[in-house]
């Protein structure tokens, strides 16, 4: 078989996260919640709540359960990738058992950026790419930066589809 020419393959454009912005209810709610689990064991130490091993135990769940949503917001924030190629557009999500999801550009019939006006003046929002006008999206990339900007990366490539397109030798 002969090797597939540098210029006709598949390059990364860009990899996008989502704002740390999108997941800031998950921030402010563990904060919350450990703050109140180690006030809780101070005044329980302290002797201004009955110290049994319920009040311990009530204490220790609240922080650490606030320390979980913190880190669950983390991991969810690192762990998907919305990914941008020369041969189609990505969401890639996972730590342990990675899946992605994927749509060629040929395969593009609408992108559209949706926003509601908080996550505007954060600059932020959602990027929606669809393969049939009448279905739900098929990717979304929610909470990003600039969406409007990605939309237009993603309609630029998706105008400049060669006939047939470089990744026709791929099964979809």
């Amino acid at each position: 078989m002969k090797p597939f020419p540098p210029e006709k393959r598949e390059r990364l454009v860009y990899i996008f996260y989502a704002k740390r912005a999108a997941f800031l209810f998950y921030y402010v709610l563990g904060t919350a919640v450990a703050l109140i689990g180690v006030i809780f064991m101070v005044t329980t130490a302290y002797g201004m709540v009955a110290s049994t091993l319920l009040s311990w135990y009530l204490g220790l769940g609240a922080m650490f359960g606030g320390s979980a949503l913190i880190i669950l917001a983390e991991v969810k924030k690192r762990y998907r990738l919305y990914i941008l190629t020369t041969w189609n557009v990505r969401v890639r999500t996972g730590v342990v058992n990675r899946k992605t999801e994927r749509v060629f550009y040929d395969q593009i019939v609408k992108v559209e950026a949706t926003s509601d006006r908080e996550e505007e003046l954060a600059e932020m929002g959602d990027v929606c790419i669809y393969k049939d006008e009448d279905q739900p999206p098929s990717l979304v990339f929610t909470g990003i930066h600039n969406p409007d900007g990605v939309v237009e990366i993603i309609r630029r490539f998706v105008q400049t589809v060669k006939d047939p397109p470089d990744w026709d030798h791929i099964e979809r």
